[in-house]
């Protein structure tokens, strides 16, 4: 569920990105993860291992403590410059990727989660999402390209094989009984 956002010196971005995410309710209440089959949380020795469930899913690693989930993780991506990328074309016909077409996007993860200590299986805390574009020391950075700092609470509660399988199959059977309301058909 979200949380809060700051998106630093940028006080309007921030303003216009809250702004948007409150209108629709949906984003402020909590929201299920897409595909929380694809959620596994490994443990290899001392150490924790899963994938995100962000937009662009990233491995994320911590280590283990018997009562905490404490991942992190970070990603860099190299995105073409769309503007220098087309008057370049006019040129030649095979593009070529350099430092001064290519802008790298990161994004960092944080899990810090505890155990309920009623629910054994249940973890609960806070989850941050850090998107950025690195600058060079005296760089200024434009408005679109401001720092996203989202935060989100997060619960996480787990299951074994067995709990996932009957939870799966009351998932369809419910999905079965769903009706449209305008001709009264079944969704499959």
């Amino acid at each position: 569920m979200f949380s809060n956002l700051n998106c630093g010196e940028f006080i309007d971005k921030q303003k216009e990105l809250l702004k948007e995410i409150e209108r629709n309710e949906e984003d402020i209440f909590w929201e299920e993860i897409p595909n929380p089959n694809n959620i596994h949380l490994r443990r290899m020795g001392a150490i924790y291992q899963c994938i995100s469930f962000s937009e662009t899913p990233q491995q994320l690693c911590g280590i283990f403590r018997e009562n905490l989930i404490r991942v992190r993780g970070k990603t860099q991506t190299a995105l073409a410059s769309e503007s220098k990328l087309n008057s370049q074309s006019k040129f030649c016909s095979q593009t070529r990727k350099n430092n001064e077409n290519t802008e790298i996007l990161v994004q960092e993860e944080k899990w810090n989660l505890k155990q309920d200590i009623k629910k054994l299986n249940s973890f609960k805390g806070i989850y941050k999402l850090h998107n950025y574009t690195p600058t060079k020391v005296g760089e200024s950075i434009c408005p679109e390209k401001a720092p996203l700092h989202m935060e989100f609470h997060l619960e996480i509660n787990f299951c074994n094989v067995d709990e996932f399988s009957k939870n799966k199959q009351q998932d369809e059977n419910n999905l079965e009984n769903i009706l449209t309301s305008f001709d009264g058909l079944a969704l499959d």
